[in-house]
């Protein structure tokens, strides 16, 4: 009977064991997914922009902050083409257009940030093309280190971060990633257009006579995006295989 019990008991114990294991197994997956951050990113002036050939378009991006608890926090900014036959040049810089240093940005407690992603259309980009850019943050709260900072209690003593003794990481390595502004884009032509004009006139033929009115339809087409304004001018000439006719 104490055989049979004693076997009986390790088998639950190591039943249970197994169970707090696969626990921790399964908590430790969890924590390694992206987790939402607690920054915010949205398009002040749409998300919709057609961009001239040779030219380019600036969006503005507010970056806003809903974390009470840390001082500071850096946020890197990730803009990625989907389609990577059309990538397009792109730069980040802030309200007075001086480039971000390693595409990254500081909040404070609740604070806010604008920051202009200019997007050109150069040899990449050809008129008619349509592409698409996603902007994402990555979020991590600033390591503070140096004299007066002891612990890794995040939020005391001037610690931004979950572990001010040994946290280096850079935000760019960070999982907490924010929501994503996707941005469409439709490149145009600034000015062209085309000209076609029937080769016979009112008369149903070719041929002028002296003294006589004619009028030879022509179509105009502004194939450019810009409004463009035209003045014609019309000459007859006699060139090889054309006659002038006497009335």
């Amino acid at each position: 009977m104490s055989k049979s019990g004693f076997s009986k008991a390790d088998n639950r114990r190591a039943i249970m064991a197994l169970a707090v294991v696969a626990m921790f197994l399964a908590t430790m997956g969890v924590s390694n997914v992206n987790a939402a951050s607690p920054i915010s990113i949205k398009a002040e002036n749409g998300t919709d922009f057609d961009i001239m050939k040779g030219g380019d378009i600036t969006a503005t991006l507010t970056l806003k902050s809903q974390d009470d608890r840390f001082k500071k926090m850096d946020i890197f900014l990730e803009v990625n083409w989907p389609s990577d036959e059309k990538t397009w040049d792109t730069s980040l810089s802030n309200v007075n257009f001086d480039p971000l240093l390693n595409s990254q940005v500081t909040l404070t407690k609740e604070g806010s940030v604008t920051v202009k992603l200019t997007i050109t259309c150069g040899s990449n980009c050809d008129v008619g093309d349509t592409n698409t850019v996603e902007v994402t943050g990555k979020s991590d709260p600033q390591f503070r280190g140096g004299p007066g900072v002891s612990g890794s209690t995040p939020g005391i003593n001037g610690c931004g971060s979950s572990d001010c003794l040994t946290d280096t990481t850079p935000a760019s390595g960070s999982s907490n990633i924010t929501n994503t502004i996707t941005i469409t884009l439709t490149a145009r032509t600034g000015y062209s257009h085309t000209l076609d004009c029937d080769s016979e006139h009112n008369d149903g033929d070719a041929n002028l006579y002296q003294g006589n009115t004619y009028r030879l339809p022509y179509v105009l087409a502004n194939t450019g995006w810009n409004t463009d304004n035209y003045r014609f001018e019309a000459s007859v000439q006699v060139g090889p295989g054309l006659i002038l006719r006497n009335g």
